[in-house]
């Protein structure tokens, strides 16, 4: 069991769900899916060298310990326009973040789609949106992820 997420309505990012005052619980994939990608995994050298000389690394400390890191390079692309090449990326990026799921049995197999998509009541601002196909035996389930500020 997990902390369940909740998109915000806006879809600019996402909310830690409360069940009468106290925290709710989701035996899903989707708060899986939702940290996978919302958390910051550490950029490698090569990734520090090109965001410049005092830019963070980012990432969580623990990772030195894991032999998986935790969450995705996506944050990578927060600047980036929403381009076909870095959406082929950010899927990339995504399937990455998520391959976990299948090593560890949880899912049968996973692919990432990435694409553009206009945020409702902010102009012409863009977001990118994940779809997360899963398969878990005969089932297959659509996750859909708005990514917020890439």
């Amino acid at each position: 069991m997990d902390i369940a997420t909740l998109p915000r309505a806006d879809g600019a990012g996402y909310d830690i769900a409360v069940d009468n005052g106290a925290l709710a619980m989701d035996a899903s994939l989707q708060t899986d899916i939702t940290l996978s990608l919302l958390t910051d995994r550490r950029a490698d050298n090569s990734e520090a060298e090109a965001l410049g000389a005092n830019a963070s690394r980012r990432g969580w400390w623990g990772d030195a310990l894991n032999a998986r890191p935790v969450g995705s390079r996506l944050w990578l692309l927060r600047r980036e326009k929403l381009t076909a090449d870095v959406l082929t990326t950010a899927a990339d990026y995504a399937q990455e973040a998520l391959d976990w799921l299948v090593t560890r049995g949880r899912v049968d197999s996973l692919n990432v789609t990435a694409s553009a998509v206009r945020l409702a009541g902010a102009g012409n601002k863009e977001a990118l949106a994940l779809a997360v196909r899963i398969v878990r035996g005969a089932e297959v389930q659509i996750f859909n992820v708005n990514v917020p500020g890439a």
